[in-house]
């Protein structure tokens, strides 16, 4: 997921608003004000016109495009709650003008602000539920209470809705510190113990999530001691696959340094790397179970802190060695997962440059694209952006590895990511490969896979 970073403090010099309201903590009255808003049964609204309903504002921008990819689940939890629930999307960032004019520009339609209720450039929302990111949620609870501030996405689920509609005490995943920002982040030791009684200098560590940290993880590496002599080496709130895939990629980086494109372009961590052959993947990672089931409970189960203190003598690969161990020992014990690497034939696709004697103009492609029915391109120069650009529009996830050939620097025109739908074939995606030198070739590789099993 990509946010857009506006700080609170510019968004009011820039509008040169007087500051009418405080800001408001977890737990506080919402004042009742008045507000326009559009698509809702008057141009104007008041808080208490929402009184009993659990009220959810949805704050977006132009330029924030996981905002607008994400209006349709917005619309899908008012449909399911009805008169329960009202989902209100809220640009305190833009003016209307400004919105018409950049949706029109990126070709976005965003059909659901012509549906649902939407309120454009009230700046009393950016005073009463200051933030940082574009995507952002604020829940008004059904007493009029403020229940959440927060980016995070894995709180908005139905789950929790039926929760807090329900009236009970619940928790969501705060932002948090994120981890590893300072040149000298804070030791795990002294983040569980406050402090270190015992003078420990040499010792590893392995404890569930911690969420006084950002939830989707941070690390600092290498840091080293000078005085003690040792190095030191911690992760905070990562997966397990996170956790060995960094403990065994000296095994792996060379089979997979082809790899462009796989099963999870979205998970940071080559997760690809990995075969489960396990019960609940949700133990290992939240990120491998479908969005739409994805909740702060499975994140929170799903992380876990790791430290390892050694001294500078120590290699790396000693020190890779004797993580594994550690992680071994842990979820041996936890789950009973035993971890390998194994070799795996998998199905894939080859990455091939294509021998044209003569290599096409922009304008060459552009008019040949325009000849097979595309009308909007855009350059790339990132193989797994060119894959993804298909491959997630029709659904589908293949491994792809560049064929021994295949530059590794390239430029390539394509049609721009909304060209492709849900219906499109293999076939048109190869036209387009053609125009730019390149082709794909089903095939099957052999390669060191880290197999799980509990």
């Amino acid at each position: 997921m990509k946010y857009i970073l506006i700080t609170f403090l510019l968004i009011l010099l820039c509008r040169q608003v007087d500051a009418q309201y405080q800001a408001l903590k977890i737990g506080d009255k919402v004042p009742d004000f008045e507000f326009q808003i559009k698509n809702y049964k008057a141009p104007t609204a008041r808080m208490s016109d929402f009184k009993g309903k659990l009220v959810f504002f949805d704050f977006w921008s132009t330029y924030c495009s996981s905002c607008i990819a994400g209006f349709p689940k917005m619309e899908k939890l008012q449909q399911e709650f009805g008169d329960k629930i009202i989902v209100i999307l809220v640009n305190m960032r833009e003016t209307q003008e400004e919105v018409n004019n950049r949706l029109k520009a990126r070709k976005s339609t965003a059909p659901e602000l012509s549906r649902m209720p939407s309120i454009i450039d009230e700046q009393a929302f950016a005073q009463l539920f200051p933030h940082r990111y574009a995507g952002n949620y604020v829940w008004i609870g059904p007493d009029g209470k403020l229940r959440l501030n927060s980016y995070i996405p894995y709180n908005i689920h139905p789950k929790k809705i039926r929760e807090v509609l329900a009236g009970k005490e619940i928790t969501f995943l705060a932002p948090g510190e994120q981890y590893g920002l300072t040149e000298r982040a804070p030791s795990l030791l002294n983040i569980v113990n406050d402090s270190n009684p015992n003078n420990l200098d040499i010792y590893s560590l392995l404890c569930p999530v911690n969420l006084d940290y950002y939830p989707m993880g941070g690390q600092k590496l290498n840091q080293r001691d000078t005085i003690l002599n040792t190095v030191r080496n911690t992760f905070i709130n990562g997966g397990v696959a996170e956790l060995y895939n960094y403990a065994l990629q000296g095994n792996l980086n060379d089979d997979w340094k082809s790899n462009v494109y796989g099963p999870n372009p979205n998970v940071y961590h080559n997760i690809n790397r990995f075969r489960f052959l396990v019960k609940d993947t949700s133990k290992y990672d939240n990120r491998l179970i479908s969005k739409d089931k994805r909740t702060d409970e499975y994140v929170t189960r799903s992380l876990y802190c790791y430290e390892q203190v050694l001294p500078q003598t120590v290699t790396t690969e000693q020190a890779l060695g004797y993580m594994k161990e550690d992680l071994d020992r842990y979820f041996g014990i936890r789950y009973g997962s035993k971890v390998t690497i194994e070799e795996r034939e998998i199905p894939c696709y080859y990455l091939k440059k294509t021998n044209n004697a003569a290599k096409l103009s922009e304008d060459e492609i552009k008019k040949k694209l325009r000849d097979l029915k595309y009308k909007e391109f855009t350059n790339t120069w990132s193989y797994n952006s060119l894959m993804s650009s298909y491959f997630r529009a029709i659904g589908d996830y293949p491994y792809i590895f560049l064929d021994a050939d295949t530059p590794i620097k390239f430029s390539a025109l394509v049609p721009r990511d909304d060209e492709w739908k849900k219906e499109s074939n293999l076939e048109d995606f190869q036209q387009v490969l053609e125009l730019n030198n390149l082709k794909l070739v089903k095939g099957t590789k052999k390669i060191n896979m880290i197999v799980v099993r509990d």
